[in-house]
């Protein structure tokens, strides 16, 4: 899939999203696993907790973070699910 330049910008030259070809192929394969439905159901209880947290800071600050705050959130997002991932694959 070829995206405008404008998204590739915003996603990056080397973001999973724009790669394609072999070094697409590559990362879908590392990623995969984390996001199988067994692994993914793990994420619930911590994507829940995050979310709600998230919610109150904006609601007791009356302030969305916009775009620095949902970058927050992502990276807390992915870091916990990168944890649980990582934890299951050695568990196995």
């Amino acid at each position: 899939m070829h995206f405008p330049p404008t998204i590739q910008q915003i996603l990056g030259p080397r973001g999973f999203s724009t790669l394609q070809g072999k070094a697409h192929t590559q990362i879908r394969k590392i990623m995969v696993p984390a996001f199988s439905p067994k692994t993914a159901e793990k994420y619930i209880p911590r994507t829940l907790e995050l979310a709600e947290s998230t919610c109150a800071d904006w609601t007791a600050t009356a302030e969305a973070k916009g775009e620095d705050g949902m970058k927050a959130y992502t990276f807390q997002e992915s870091h916990g699910k990168l944890a649980t991932s990582m934890l299951a694959s050695q568990a196995a």
